[in-house]
């Protein structure tokens, strides 16, 4: 949709445009979206500025493409369950109003005008006219063809081409060379393989959605319909909650996200704070995330599909041991894959890309210095997936992700009451150093230390 989108307005400035695609149009993530176009789930800031500029350019595109694209301006109603939900619900859109977004207050006996079917007993909602939608795989196919730009299917870009002065001058593909004066990365969630093939960190990472298709069905809702306790961005969250001793507070405010209590159930997995064999009810751990029971049972079945935990019906979810020979082949794949990747980059990184990883290698001394083992790992999955993403190679990131999730750091608690955490957090800054020197032996000697601790120290049972 991105890219369709810039070849849509750049040929419309003037500009000689190809569009590559290395499948069919839309054959990606945008044929598996929903088209939301939403202003509703945005508080202020750049993204709410470039959603509502998104909003008048897609009501001209309307206009000009109507029913081809199946654009549709149906407007959201965001509705609150309870009164204490009502009112941070109100106080949200009170700051979207000041950013100039429509969004109108709705009283609990005037729900069932603007959605009949709605449940009984809902404290109120606001109404955000300004929501639309759709249909994403017509309207990129629609927008191509509007641009007039030159269409390369099944072409996977494999290389950055740049001049004797380091300009960028086009694109190798692995069927053949494109060259131009400027080329702009559109590649949604792949976007970071593509950056780090000109050597440049890009932190963008798939999120996982789930859209359910039915057959036909008599349209009984006629506007975009949330739940206020959806995932919405931190400006949504309300007080700050205590941080629980053993999982961590997501932030220090209470919050009702998928992704982040998945990812930091991951992390206390991978800590050993959830131990193997130990069943856990959503309620329990919910209560100590400071969130609603939902996200936290949706959260532990992406686990049970990642195989880190077993469903329990009835009881909640157990955690799935891992056996000292798993973790011995995944500390050797880990060597394999990672220790000659972060030799190459000693010579191939760019070094600001390189610089930019250095706040999460910060991070990670912090987060040992305080004993915050939640902390230590989410910073540390940060630093490496970001450091081997910038190889170019988005399979390879995600074949040591899926390992970093499986492992177990047994050992971490031993380590902090040992010292001997904060050495192993200094590592990473050395290593990021020795990258930055340009010295492959320094860097080799580092990873292989490194990787030694992971398996000789923290897997330790």
């Amino acid at each position: 949709m991105v890219g369709a989108a810039c070849a849509l307005y750049m040929a419309r400035a003037g500009l000689d445009v190809a569009l590559l695609d290395r499948g069919p149009v839309a054959g990606g993530t945008t044929g598996a979206g929903e088209g939301d176009l939403l202003v509703s789930d945005k508080g202020p800031g750049p993204e709410l500025d470039l959603a509502l500029l998104s909003g008048r350019l897609w009501a001209d595109l309307g206009e000009e493409l109507g029913e081809a694209v199946e654009y549709e301006a149906k407007g959201g109603v965001v509705v609150a369950a309870t009164p204490e939900g009502l009112t941070a619900l109100e106080t949200f859109a009170a700051g979207q109003r000041a950013a100039g977004v429509e969004a109108v207050p709705v009283a609990a006996d005037q729900l069932h005008s603007l959605e009949p079917h709605l449940a009984s007993g809902l404290a109120g909602a606001v109404h955000y006219p300004q929501d639309t939608q759709v249909m994403p795989a017509l309207a990129a196919a629609h927008l191509v063809r509007a641009s007039g730009a030159r269409l390369l299917t099944g072409r996977t870009v494999t290389e950055v081409l740049r001049g004797a002065d380091g300009a960028v001058r086009g694109v190798r593909t692995d069927r053949g060379d494109v060259h131009a004066p400027a080329v702009v990365n559109a590649a949604g969630t792949w976007g970071a393989a593509v950056a780090g093939l000109a050597g440049v960190f890009l932190p963008v990472l798939p999120r996982r959605g789930f859209v359910l298709v039915t057959e036909p069905l008599p349209r009984r809702v006629r506007h975009k319909v949330y739940a206020a306790d959806r995932p919405m961005p931190a400006t949504r969250s309300s007080a700050p909650s205590a941080a629980p001793a053993a999982l961590p507070s997501l932030g220090g405010k209470k919050r009702s996200y998928r992704e982040p209590v998945a990812d930091a159930l991951r992390a206390a997995l991978i800590a050993g704070e959830l131990r193997a064999g130990e069943v856990y009810s959503a309620p329990t751990l919910a209560a100590r995330f400071g969130v609603s029971a939902t996200p936290v049972r949706e959260a532990m079945l992406d686990l049970a599909k990642e195989g880190l935990v077993d469903t329990v019906p009835n009881k909640g979810f157990r955690v799935t041991a891992v056996s000292e020979k798993q973790l011995d082949e995944y500390t050797h794949i880990r060597s394999l894959i990672e220790i000659p990747t972060t030799v190459q980059l000693a010579t191939t990184a760019d070094p600001v890309s390189l610089e930019a990883l250095r706040p999460a290698a910060r991070e990670i001394v912090t987060a040992a210095a305080a004993g915050d083992l939640i902390a230590y790992v989410e910073a540390d999955i940060r630093f490496h997936l970001g450091l081997l993403a910038l190889a170019g190679n988005a399979h390879l990131v995600e074949v040591v992700g899926d390992l970093r999730k499986r492992s177990r750091l047994y050992g971490l608690n031993a380590l902090v009451e040992a010292g001997r955490l904060q050495d192993s957090a200094e590592e990473h800054l050395e290593l990021l150093d020795a990258l930055m020197d340009r010295d492959p032996e320094a860097v080799r000697r580092v990873m292989t230390r490194h990787l030694g601790h992971v398996r000789g120290l923290w897997a330790a049972h």
